[in-house]
């Protein structure tokens, strides 16, 4: 069994702020940001998003690097989602 899992990240004040903000600037097309973090354990959730209404939106090349600006700061792989508007 593999004890290496992602998992919700665990983010507090400044963090997710700073996931809030990425949302903003990300715009129309997105309306989620979650991010994941490598680790131990089962971690502080389930993996999967939500998945009632929700797809990975499609990113231009700036909203890709707003996001990986984002994965420096919080040290984790960030995820934009959109609601599935069909």
């Amino acid at each position: 069994m593999n004890e290496s899992e992602w998992r919700w990240a665990d983010l507090r004040g400044e963090q997710l702020e700073m996931v809030r903000e990425a949302e903003e600037t990300l715009g129309s097309g997105v309306d989620y940001v979650l991010v994941y973090q490598h680790g131990q354990g089962a971690g502080n959730g389930s993996t999967r998003p939500p998945q009632a209404g929700l797809q990975v939106a499609g990113l231009n090349e700036s909203q890709v690097e707003c996001l990986q600006g984002l994965e420096m700061n919080v040290k984790g792989v960030a995820v934009a989602y959109a609601q599935n508007r069909s």
